[in-house]
């Protein structure tokens, strides 16, 4: 049918319209029957091969509105439980009140590219067996397609959402394309089946993005997707690869209790706040390449005396992940978050644990830093060097700052007593000069103030001196 003569049939009625949609299938099973039934189906439908069947495609074509002819439907429109025969188009078509496609049977593609829907758009359970055309439609009010069917393509490229858009528990038998489609309110997948592979690549996902025990049998891309809300994938299986590369996420991002039983890509992802994995189970390690968390754990503490653990337990998940993965550089960060979270969400000030955490955070970046415990050597050093100087003796025959026994200075010596002791191991602080830096500053006696500072000195060197090995360890991911 064209244009005018679908909008003349649909004027009927539902009941007229389906008893011709009854009809046109009949004729259609008629032609299989005996064998005039000729067509080649291609990924984008079935495309006629003789002129029977070629006629049968003309009949059955049902034309509400072209980019051409964009028809209005000015007030709400109800097609719930109709049925289309074959290729229904309503590209650019304006329906300005409520539109009800529930339950509504589409036998051939469904072409909505560029439709807007002012009010609601109903799809509830409705059955798409050829392909669903939804590309750069834009719904300004609900958009439910909650138990729905796509049996072929569902293309939703570009199309825009403007409040909740519901797939609660829609089935995907075919390819579902969602590239570069904004969701400015809640996009709701919860129980949504992928059969093949699910493209959201560049989608952005404004309100809350919920996919919780949904099913990806097929590729998923989320590859530049942005989600400023709430990203929910609890309890999702993923059973080929996945990829979240480049992938921002501003608020919280969980994965709790997903299965990803092949690769799963973050490579590039940016995170507001530390992701969820907990009880995450990946078959294969996934891939982390420079994954950023931007956000500080101080931002995320709440105002409440008792201890928060979720951000502990969210970065012990993910050091498992890297540790899976081999990934030493984000084992490393991922443990140093971990006890930086646990001094902010947990340890009681001025506790013990809550100092011995800050001094380690101070000194050397939770092991992560060359530079700091290295500093802090030379700075004891120094300071140890001056303390040997002021106590050292002073020889009443010699010019101040001599040596007490044996030629030199006493600055010197005081340098070197204080090098030797800082770096504690033989050879590189040779016994021999340690004795003459004794004899040139204290002679037969060494006073015990000094004997003290000498023993603060070798145990304060010793935890940096460990410390700046663990930074190397760290650094080069020495096992």
């Amino acid at each position: 049918m064209n244009q005018d003569e679908t909008l003349a049939l649909w004027k009927q009625g539902k009941e007229v319209w389906n008893d011709w949609a009854q009809k046109m299938l009949a004729e259609r099973k008629a032609l299989e029957d005996k064998g005039e039934w000729d067509v080649n189906v291609a990924p984008w439908g079935e495309h006629p091969q003789n002129e029977i069947t070629q006629k049968w495609f003309e009949d059955a074509r049902a034309v509400f509105s072209s980019k051409e002819t964009p028809h209005l439907f000015p007030d709400a429109t109800s097609f719930q439980g109709w049925l289309f025969p074959s290729v229904s188009e309503w590209n650019a078509a304006t329906f300005m009140g409520k539109a009800r496609f529930d339950s509504a049977t589409f036998e051939g593609n469904a072409d909505f590219d560029s439709a807007t829907f002012k009010g609601e758009g109903r799809f509830d359970s409705a059955t798409f067996e050829g392909n669903a055309d939804f590309n750069s439609a834009e719904f300004k009010g609900v958009a439910g397609f909650n138990s729905a069917t796509f049996e072929g393509v569902a293309k939703f490229d570009s199309a825009t959402f403007e409040h909740d858009a519901d797939f609660d528990s829609a089935t995907f038998n075919g390819h579902a394309w969602f590239i570069s489609a904004t969701f400015k309110d809640v996009a709701w997948f919860n129980s949504a089946t992928f059969e093949h592979d699910a493209d959201f690549d560049s989608t952005t996902f404004n309100g809350h993005a919920w996919f919780v025990s949904a099913t990806f049998k097929d590729v998923a891309w989320f590859n530049g997707a942005t989600f400023e809300r709430d990203a929910e994938f609890n309890s999702v299986c993923f059973e080929k690869p996945t990829r979240f590369s480049d992938a921002r996420f501003n608020t919280n991002a969980s994965f709790n209790s997903a299965q990803i039983k092949q690769a799963f890509d973050l490579s590039g992802a940016r995170f507001k706040e530390v992701p969820d994995f907990r009880q995450t189970h990946c078959e294969e390690a996934p891939l982390l390449d420079d994954v950023h968390i931007d956000s500080t754990v101080i931002k995320q503490r709440k105002s409440s005396h008792y201890p928060d653990f979720t951000v502990i337990a969210n970065y012990r998940a993910l050091k498992r992940l890297a540790i899976q993965g081999h990934d030493h550089k984000h084992e490393v960060e991922f443990f140093a978050e971990e006890l930086r979270s646990k001094r902010l969400l947990v340890d009681k000030r001025w506790h013990w644990d809550w100092i011995l955490s800050g001094i380690f955070q101070i000194t050397s970046d939770y092991g992560r830093s060359i530079l700091r415990p290295l500093l802090f050597w030379l700075l004891i050093v120094g300071l140890s060097a001056t303390s040997y100087l002021l106590t050292a003796k002073q020889s009443m025959d010699k010019v101040a700052l001599q040596c007490v026994k044996g030629e030199g200075w006493q600055w010197v010596s005081a340098i070197q007593l204080a090098i030797g002791k800082g770096l504690l191991f033989p050879g590189i602080a040779d016994r021999t000069l340690i004795m003459q830096a004794y004899d040139c500053l204290y002679g037969d006696t060494i006073p015990t103030l000094t004997s003290a500072a000498l023993g603060l000195q070798t145990l304060l060197s010793s935890a940096l001196l460990f410390l700046i090995l663990l930074g190397i360890r760290n650094r080069f991911k020495l096992k």
